[in-house]
């Protein structure tokens, strides 16, 4: 084996070492693992309350169903604002030519930032619904555990397509401030704007939505829409996982193409595409 190629790993390993280190010194990790954690078992405990009346902990399977529009939301969140500023940012205070000026590539600088930023997520999510999953596992039965452990996977991989999405808008903003704006444009876009104009072109289309029935039963192109934008991807992805049939309070009927490995499948395309793009990018950038 040529030395080049360790050489490339371990100039990979040195910047994601790096960013790890940054957010450990800063508390991201302890803070986003206690925030995993506390909403989980908050979710838990008194998810029962409005639809059984009565507080205490559910299980694994009704947890997930609880937590899935709360992750929804806050996961891409948190990997765009740990993201957004990793190229631009160090390009604003210099440090980014001083880094590029030692043994180490572009496409090592990419690839180093997104496993060390993607790793600050993996490991807040691993210790947040790992232990609270375990607590919960005990208090309320362990039914449901092989579930939850691909829904917490599944969470990995959505986080990590945000990391990927940010280090792409850090390399198209030539400001920090441009990119923090990106990042929130981003995620009003995924996360509130996508399915509001799906669902109106639903209804204008000729869709009817029965609210008094409470069952949603979707043409088969609005959950193709769906399922490719990562928030309603993950979404279902957790729902068919566990093979619940309800979420916000409707009965879903899903097609037969809504399925954990077409879901999963979206949300790696997510992850590769943009941080391809990013280093793409990043290469021809003139710094």
């Amino acid at each position: 084996m040529s030395p080049a190629p360790r050489l490339a790993r371990r100039s990979v390993w040195a910047v994601a070492k790096k960013e790890f280190m940054d957010n450990v010194r800063s508390r991201w990790i302890v803070g986003l693992s206690g925030l995993f954690l506390a909403l989980t078992l908050v979710v838990s405990y008194f998810g029962a309350a409005q639809t059984q009346g009565r507080t205490g902990f559910t299980g694994l399977g009704d947890t997930v169903a609880g937590m899935v529009s709360i992750a929804a939301i806050l996961v891409p969140i948190l990997g765009l604002m740990l993201g957004y500023a990793a190229i631009v940012g160090e390009r604003e205070q210099g440090s980014l030519l001083l880094l590029l000026a030692m043994p180490v590539t572009r496409l090592e600088v990419v690839l180093g930032k997104f496993l060390g930023l993607g790793s600050v997520l993996v490991v807040a999510v691993l210790a947040g619904l790992g232990v609270s999953g375990g607590i919960i596992a005990v208090l309320a039965g362990a039914e449901g555990l092989g579930a939850y452990l691909a829904f917490v996977g599944g969470t990995i991989v959505f986080a990590l397509a945000f990391v990927g999405l940010a280090l792409l808008l850090s390399t198209v903003a030539k400001r920090r401030s441009t990119a923090i704006g990106l990042a929130v444009l981003t995620w009003f876009l995924v996360a509130v704007i996508f399915d509001t104009v799906l669902f109106g072109l639903f209804i204008a289309t000729g869709g009817t939505f029965d609210f008094l029935a409470g069952t949603v039963d979707f043409p088969w192109w609005v959950y193709a829409f769906q399922i490719a934008i990562p928030p309603d991807a993950f979404g279902y992805f957790a729902l068919t996982v566990f093979g619940l049939e309800r979420t916000f309070g409707f009965r879903v009927i899903l097609p037969g193409f809504v399925s954990p490995g077409i879901t999963l499948l979206s949300l790696t395309v997510w992850t590769v595409v943009p941080l391809l793009a990013a280093i793409w990018r990043f290469r021809r950038q003139d710094l």
